[in-house]
């Protein structure tokens, strides 16, 4: 005879009842009973999982169950950037079905095939590289989310700098003015040489850099200047 903590003991035997639940409900299909020795093989979530599969078109199968299994049991080389099978992904199933004497004319081997993934996936190791793949979208969205947030920054700046009225540089509200786009320029020197060149021509009365990095430069144009049709 042994004896023990009873709270552990029911904690183990509520926590298996609830793998057990888990393991058998239809969102979550899942061969827990291989997590731990304690657990018979459930032949109820087996046929469950059998009855999803055949209910599937060998595309969906191929898509949903098949590559998403080769990927975590670490069989094959499937391209995890895309859902999509891809033709390397297509050639490696075709070796693994063959390998298993699979006939790939038959829809139902497509079904076979993935049940045998599903049973007999490396519960433990699948988890790590799950784990992992988590790990990695979460790395990408995240440098992504920065990437478009630059972007939108960027683009904002960028309408602040061309979409401004005589207003911010206290010129009248009619006064003639024209953008120059010196973002390309990357040399200070030039800038400031051209900036230089600006001011010196007879149809500009005032010159202002729109901000510190002189990117772009507002010229304010003589009333009486004129514009040629085509620069209307």
């Amino acid at each position: 005879m042994a004896a023990g903590d009873p709270g552990d003991a029911i904690f183990d035997a509520t926590s298996a009842a609830l793998m057990t639940i888990i393991g058998r409900a239809s969102p979550t299909l899942a061969p827990y009973y291989r997590c731990n020795s304690i657990f018979p093989e459930d032949e109820t979530v087996n046929q469950l999982e059998r009855r999803t599969l055949n209910r599937m078109l060998p595309a969906e199968l191929l898509a949903q169950k098949i590559k998403p299994h080769l990927y975590l049991a670490n069989i094959a080389s499937m391209d995890m950037k895309t859902p999509v099978v891809t033709l390397s992904d297509q050639e490696q199933i075709v070796a693994q079905m063959r390998g298993e004497h699979l006939d790939l004319a038959d829809p139902e081997s497509y079904a076979q095939f993935a049940y045998k993934l599903w049973h007999d996936v490396p519960i433990e190791e699948a988890a790590d590289r799950l784990e992992k793949r988590m790990e990695e979208i979460i790395k990408y969205l995240k440098e992504k989310q920065a990437k478009e947030t630059e972007a939108a920054q960027a683009k904002a700046r960028e309408e602040e700098n061309w979409n401004i009225s005589p207003s911010k540089f206290a010129w009248p509200a009619t006064a003639r003015m024209a953008l120059l786009d010196l973002s390309k320029v990357s040399n200070a020197s030039l800038r400031a040489r051209i900036v230089a060149a600006v001011r010196t021509c007879a149809l500009c009365e005032d010159v202002k850099t729109t901000d510190a990095t002189g990117a772009a430069v507002a010229v304010r144009l003589h009333p009486s200047a004129k514009t040629a049709p085509s620069e209307q």
